[in-house]
């Protein structure tokens, strides 16, 4: 690609040009304005999914605001946040250029820069998906659920504590910026990060939908949430472009071939996080509640049967649940809500409170009053 200069015609009628010419430079040997541009787009774009993130749960007026889930989603942001700031500041200027006058200083700079991005860009990966596993707690009581969901955080805890120290240390006691370091298999060692950021994502990708498709809820209901959910495929697709631009990335480092796994990276990085925003989208779409998406009654009714219950514990922090009476299809199922009371109707005229704790379940006992 040619340079691109702009020209004005001066008072003879002949072409002059432009002293400042205007817009994004793009020539053969830099195209670092391209990563920068396209940075601070995804920067913006999922700055506004954690703000509306946050925006639902104040419309649904809770009064936890610093849950896990939250807490978790704001150092992801915050980490999402620093490893952008490493592709825009002047030492990373040289990333997309061609590097025959790059001097020393500035190339053990740019890996400086490039070091710390992975680090944190490691960091905002697995405490976003450890946000989303959080929040699946709230979603569903059911024993089996929860087992698996907390297998599943241990697995991003392992991914992401091997990831993070792999990185770090990836060349001892000393720095990649160092003369002469003796340093791990990169392309073994990324290709373990990659392909575990790729089975983390479906598998956050499947819980969800373990979860809402048994739902007694109408279909359309079922197929948005799954849907909103589902958005976390974009995450999966960015990784294996990165994983595609892996071995350019490795074999010409800093110079215009590994733009578009720069690129990659920072689409990965939105994606991830705007999926563990998106699905709060839901209480905006339509008035719902249920734990941790939002539904009134008549159209969220996520009901499971009294079979699958884990059991119950006295002395724990109570969870309210609505069973509804021997009359009707509802005879068998447990409407989960978010009262601080659980009301069970034989009749309109009949009514029974039962108040559950399902904290641990190894014990069980029940209050009923």
């Amino acid at each position: 690609m040619s340079t691109l200069i702009l020209r004005s015609a001066d008072a003879e009628g002949e072409a002059a040009p432009m002293s400042m010419p205007m817009g994004i430079m793009l020539t053969d040997d830099d195209q670092n304005p391209l990563i920068r541009v396209l940075t601070w787009l995804f920067l913006a774009l999922f700055s506004l999914a954690l703000g509306f993130r946050f925006l639902s749960t104040f419309y649904l007026k809770t009064n936890r605001l610093l849950r896990w889930e939250n807490v978790l989603i704001i150092v992801a942001y915050l980490a999402a946040v620093g490893q952008t700031v490493t592709l825009l500041v002047p030492a990373s200027e040289i990333f997309g250029q061609d590097l025959k006058d790059v001097s020393d200083d500035d190339l053990s700079a740019a890996k400086k820069a490039q070091y710390a991005g992975d680090l944190l860009f490691i960091v905002a990966l697995a405490t976003a998906k450890l946000s989303v596993c959080t929040s699946l707690f709230a979603f569903s009581p059911d024993r089996l659920h929860r087992r698996i969901n907390t297998a599943l955080i241990v697995v991003m805890l392992v991914w992401g504590s091997t990831s993070f120290l792999g990185t770090a240390f990836q060349c001892g006691s000393l720095g990649p910026w160092d003369k002469n370091p003796t340093c791990i298999d990169l392309r073994a060692f990324l290709t373990y990060v990659e392909i575990g950021n790729i089975l983390t994502d479906a598998a956050l990708l499947a819980m969800p939908i373990t979860i809402i498709y048994p739902l007694k809820m109408p279909l359309e209901t079922r197929a948005i949430i799954m849907t909103l959910f589902g958005t976390r495929i974009f995450a999966i697709l960015t990784t294996i472009f990165q994983l595609a631009y892996l071995p350019q990335f490795l074999e010409h480092p800093f110079s215009t071939l590994t733009v578009p796994y720069y690129i990659s990276t920072q689409a990965t990085l939105f994606a991830s996080i705007s999926a563990a925003c998106v699905a709060y989208f839901w209480p905006f779409f339509r008035s719902v509640r249920s734990g941790l998406v939002s539904a009134n009654i008549t159209t969220f009714s996520p009901s499971y049967a009294l079979s699958r219950l884990p059991k119950i514990q006295q002395g724990s922090k109570q969870a309210s649940v609505d069973v509804r009476g021997a009359f009707g299809d509802n005879s068998n199922y447990i409407k989960i809500t978010t009262d601080t009371s659980v009301h069970s109707t034989t009749s309109t005229s009949q009514k029974e409170r039962f108040v559950h704790t399902w904290d641990d379940p190894e014990e069980s006992t029940g209050t009923r009053s």
